[in-house]
């Protein structure tokens, strides 16, 4: 990598997780590997995950539309499924909003990263962990958004499966009602407050009723393929709880970490009966990435390996 050139690694997340919609996730081992080329034949050259067709490809409109100078070149290398509810949107905008940055001499800061992708996803529950790395409460308040990083124990196992479609962002928008019942609110508040202690912990039993929750899933779960009978698969195959994934249509289930592979295979096999696109379903073991979003200073080095500096942190 030459002097002149840039190269950032933004971790994917999960989000929503169990209670904690809007306001808790987890950044995760897959990763968006940006790199800029102030040289080069230009325009954006893009490798690994792709957006399936007709989800929005926000990388087509070229370095123009992104922001980006149009004498230089923007190599784009994903591991991270698109609309599969692993963050994928908030780690391109992360990403693109730190390199921007660097290049025009704007503010890099974490609050100032945060609070402009934030503004652009509508919520910060993936830009908060893709930044700062482990699991994050976020929030805004005042007009700020406001993130708190948070113990997650190394005895949780993270399985995650996805059917071969990924979820329809303003069908996952219109399936919420508009009003909850408040005791429903009142169980949802209860869980996530013991929900937080657990994690910390690996309590197990406490995650496999803690991550229940009323507000999003009962109305979205049904929307995916095959969710349901994934969902059984994994609680039948040792995982402590079951959810959606961000808004899907990707699950993720919390397990004792010797149970995780189990989780993983039962999961994708659930998914691959229901499916209406079967060989497309995908399943695989995911750990909490506990670095964040990182410059990277060694091409040869993965990334899902130490990087260089972390990004500031306030």
């Amino acid at each position: 990598m030459s002097a002149s050139s840039l190269r950032v690694v933004v971790p994917g997340s999960t989000s929503n997780l169990g209670p904690g919609f809007d306001c808790l996730g987890l950044a995760v081992d897959r990763h968006l590997v940006l790199e800029w080329l102030p040289a080069g034949r230009g325009g954006v050259r893009v490798r690994g995950e792709r957006p399936p067709e007709g989800f929005g490809d926000r990388l087509a409109g070229g370095l123009t539309d992104l922001g980006l100078p149009e004498d230089g070149t923007l190599e784009v290398d994903s591991t991270i499924p698109v609309g599969r509810g692993l963050g994928s949107s908030a780690a391109l905008a992360v990403g693109l909003h730190l390199l921007k940055a660097r290049i025009s001499g704007f503010d890099a800061s974490l609050e100032g990263t945060l609070q402009s992708v934030a503004e652009l996803e509508g919520h910060p529950d993936n830009a908060a962990p893709a930044l700062l790395g482990g699991l994050v409460a976020a929030t805004r308040h005042d007009g700020r958004v406001s993130a708190i990083p948070l113990p997650v124990s190394e005895r949780i196992g993270w399985a995650w499966a996805a059917p071969g479609v990924p979820a329809e962002t303003q069908a996952m928008r219109a399936a919420l009602p508009g009003r909850v019942e408040r005791a429903a609110a009142v169980r949802n508040a209860a869980r996530l407050a013991h929900l937080i202690p657990a994690l910390a912990a690996g309590d197990g039993d406490t995650i496999g009723w803690a991550m229940g929750d009323e507000l999003h899933v009962p109305y979205r779960l049904p929307l995916i393929p095959g969710a349901e009978a994934a969902r059984a698969a994994a609680l039948e195959a040792g995982a402590w709880a079951c959810t959606i994934s961000g808004a899907g249509s990707g699950l993720i289930a919390a397990s004792p970490r010797d149970r995780t592979a189990l989780v993983v295979r039962a999961m994708e096999d659930a998914f691959r009966r229901d499916d209406p696109s079967p060989e497309a379903a995908r399943a695989f073991e995911l750990r909490p990435d506990l670095q964040g979003a990182r410059w990277e200073t060694d091409v040869s080095r993965p990334p899902d390996r130490e990087g260089g500096p972390p990004i500031r942190r306030g």
